[in-house]
């Protein structure tokens, strides 16, 4: 006879954990490094500057921080006025101190 006391592995059960569902937030942000690459080139003074693959990948990984900064900001501010969305003016309005930010 076993013992009540004693606790037992669940059966059949979910696994033990946070509930499984779709992710909850805003999907992450990616860059594609061939688009990064194409705009940077964009730029460039003489044809026969090149970007290393390191250059691009830091580039795009960086652009990936701003973006993520700048929906952050945005979205504080949005919520101190009570908005559900962020608007062009929202990213106007924190641009200024952002772009102090980074520099």
């Amino acid at each position: 006879m076993e013992d009540s006391s004693t606790p037992r592995p669940p059966s059949n059960g979910p696994p033990p954990g946070p509930p499984s569902g779709p992710p909850s937030g805003p999907p992450p942000i990616t860059f594609q490094s061939q688009t990064i690459e194409q705009f940077c080139k964009i730029f460039f003074r003489n044809e026969k500057t090149k970007l290393s693959s390191d250059a691009v990948l830091l580039t795009t990984e960086m652009l990936r921080i701003y973006t993520l900064e700048i929906h952050h900001r945005a979205s504080i501010l949005a919520d101190s006025e009570g908005s559900s969305s962020i608007t062009p003016q929202h990213i106007e309005k924190i641009l200024p101190q952002l772009l102090l930010d980074f520099t």
